[in-house]
């Protein structure tokens, strides 16, 4: 049975249900995420005849690579058992992809050369637009990288963290303002595309190894004296990055000490660099139509029907009084 069940929206914005199907604890083992990383990597090996990494250079990504190499270089798998694909989108000769350097390099300099997938959104468009309207998705760039996994010839594992893990549009999820559970539309499409498996849902132990008490007790940044409303300003967006992935990156770096090299959020496209001769026009009026709407969200559901709390973490008690 897997972690969760979801039934997807059939209209844009329409409603869909999740449910989790098996418990969640809280996790102070702060080595558990590689342990159960690198358990969760040989199980879709012996799974899977032919698996690939869609490598970003995001820490995400960043993280299942390390834990590659480690697999490897503890004879556990073969250096060819998983492909490394880097992919960059573009907009005709410009590179859309802001970090492709800095990821590369790190991937180097793990002794890995990424097979480079360079996908044009310009030429792309139609595809892009339909795929985003088929799927009711609200985001044009969780489209991009789902289009991109689905052009590989192999089963793709995702590093897509929805719920607990905050990032893209979405509210945060479980945390200390939050009691609750919270899937974006955006990220549950994963379930229905054939080649692609989720390292993050794999099953609870992986998922509870994000659950820390750092993560449900640490309180939300300050942002004073930026304005909330200024979404373009820069220090204001390097705050909003660090209250939704701080977790994250101390986990990683706990991990992988070499992986505060590439800490930091870079957009998956960068709209901003695409030129203008192709942006005006029907990209940049799909883009606004779509990204502008409300992100669809959902709370999680207990096979019961009701809402999955913090209080329903398994040790729960043993953190905080009840």
């Amino acid at each position: 049975m897997k972690l969760f069940d979801i039934k997807l929206p059939k209209t844009f914005m329409g409603e869909f249900e999740v449910t989790l199907n098996h418990p969640l604890h809280i996790t102070d083992n702060i080595y558990a995420l590689k342990e159960h990383g690198k358990r969760v990597l040989l199980e879709m090996i012996d799974l899977h005849p032919k698996l690939i990494l869609a490598y970003s250079g995001g820490s995400d990504s960043a993280f299942i690579l390390c834990c590659i190499r480690d697999l490897i270089d503890e004879r556990k798998i073969t250096n060819d058992a998983i492909e490394i694909v880097q992919g960059i989108f573009t907009g005709g000769d410009v590179i859309l992809t802001a970090d492709h350097e800095r990821a590369t390099k790190f991937a180097n300099s793990l002794n890995f050369s990424p097979r480079i997938y360079k996908y044009d959104v310009n030429v792309m468009w139609e595809d892009i637009e339909k795929f985003t309207l088929d799927n009711n998705l609200g985001c044009i760039n969780t489209s991009c990288q789902y289009i991109l996994a689905t052009k590989q010839d192999g089963v793709v594992i995702q590093h897509q963290g929805p719920g607990l893990f905050g990032g893209g549009a979405r509210p945060p999820g479980l945390t200390s303002e939050n009691e609750n559970l919270i899937f974006s539309n955006n990220w549950c499409r994963w379930d229905s595309i054939d080649n692609i498996i989720n390292f993050d849902t794999w099953d609870k132990e992986i998922y509870s190894s994000f659950i820390t008490p750092f993560r449900l007790s640490s309180r939300p940044i300050n942002m004073q004296p930026y304005d909330v409303s200024l979404i373009h300003d820069i220090e204001k967006r390097s705050l909003i990055s660090m209250g939704k992935y701080l977790y994250k990156w101390m986990l990683y770096a706990q991990c992988y000490p070499e992986m505060t090299e590439i800490f930091g959020k870079f957009v998956t496209i960068d709209w901003n660099l695409l030129p203008q001769k192709f942006f005006y026009g029907r990209i940049a009026r799909f883009i606004q139509a779509v990204e502008t709407s409300q992100d669809n969200i959902v709370y999680v559901k207990l096979p019961n029907g009701n809402l999955f709390t913090k209080k329903d973490l398994t040790n729960f008690g043993d953190y905080y009084n009840v």
